[in-house]
This record gives structure tokens, C-alpha cells and sequence, in this order.
């Protein structure tokens, strides 16, 4: 209902270094359009600091919100530009489905890892060449100046949809009754 004016990147998970946020960092700092990088979630205080030395080297504005109550993340995943998700082969990635539902689109590695198989590529998002941070500032870029966000809004928000709850719980039930009837 009330969205966040400010044009943001977004990004949300522990932030640990198994995230590889620091990743994000480097990529940001490629990109054209120059607007802040927000990152949600809990992080120890020592790989803080590193993430913020390194923005100022690399001179990308750098905000950490800590952890948010549902309602406020749901205002930032659905006031984003775009999401990022650093995270190499990650086995499902849960917070690109959750911008995907707010109608966000997201970058993620074009790794064939889990998060590959919620991301069409231009549709509701990019995957970018594996590990090339220059690659993955460009298809961030891209969404932005495509305005891929404004322009498939419903198609990214259907593309969650079929990680929802009830979708999932299909699909598990029936591989059950395959295994079940033979």
C-alpha cells in the first residue's frame, strides 16, 4: 500500500559471508545507474564492517536495515527496482520467490543452481554469467532501464505463484501417488 520513494537495490537474507555479499558489493560498483544498495537481515558485526569498507572503496552507498518485521520487508522487496541475489548455488533461494511475489524483479547467477529455475530471463528477471560481477551490474541495469518492473509487473507476480504453498503441496502429493501406485 505504501511504497518507499527512494530508488533502491534490494537484497535480503542472513547476511553472512557464505552470501556472498561482498560479491553484491563488486557488481554494484559496475553499475550505471549509481542508486543505493539496501540489505536486510541480521549481520555480525565484524563482516559489517568488511561489506561497508569495501562499499566506500568501491563507492556504492551501502545501507543495512537489520532484521525486518514481515510487513516492512514486504514494503521494501515490493518498493525495489530490482532484487539481488549474490548467492552461488544456492539450493532453492526462498527470497527470490518472496520478491517475486511483490512483483520485484530479481538477478541471480546463471549457475544452474535453484534460484535459476525461478527466473526467466527477461521476464521476471536475469540470470547473470556465473561469478562475473560485470555481467550481473548489467542485467541489473537492464531492469531498470527497461523498466522490466513497470512493464510485467502481473507476469512476475504470476511467476511466484507456482512456489506457493498450495502449488508445492500439489506437486508433492502427486509424486507421492506416483511412488504410492506402483
Amino acid at each position: 500500500k505504501e511504497l518507499i520513494k527512494e530508488k533502491f537495490i534490494f537484497s535480503s537474507s542472513r547476511i553472512i559471508p557464505d552470501k556472498k555479499y561482498e560479491w553484491l558489493i563488486e557488481a554494484v560498483s559496475f553499475m550505471n545507474n549509481k542508486i543505493p544498495l539496501y540489505l536486510a537481515g541480521t549481520v555480525n558485526e565484524n563482516y559489517k564492517v568488511k561489506l561497508e569498507s569495501l562499499a566506500r572503496k568501491r563507492k556504492v552507498n551501502l545501507r543495512f536495515l537489520g532484521k525486518l518485521k514481515t510487513e516492512e520487508i514486504i514494503k521494501y522487496y515490493t518498493s525495489a527496482l530490482a532484487f539481488a541475489f549474490p548467492t552461488p548455488q544456492e539450493d532453492f533461494g526462498l527470497v527470490p520467490a518472496e520478491s517475486l511475489a511483490c512483483g520485484t524483479p530479481v538477478v541471480v547467477w546463471g549457475d544452474n543452481a535453484g534460484p535459476t529455475e525461478q527466473i526467466i530471463d527477461g521476464i521476471n528477471g536475469y540470470h547473470a554469467k556465473p561469478y562475473d560481477f560485470k555481467d550481473f551490474a548489467k542485467k541489473l541495469d537492464l531492469i531498470i532501464d527497461t523498466k522490466l518492473k513497470e512493464k510485467n509487473r502481473k507476469q512476475i507476480i504470476d511467476s511466484s505463484k507456482k512456489f506457493s504453498y498450495d502449488e508445492i503441496k500439489k506437486s508433492f502429493i502427486k509424486e507421492v501417488e506416483k511412488v504410492v501406485s506402483k
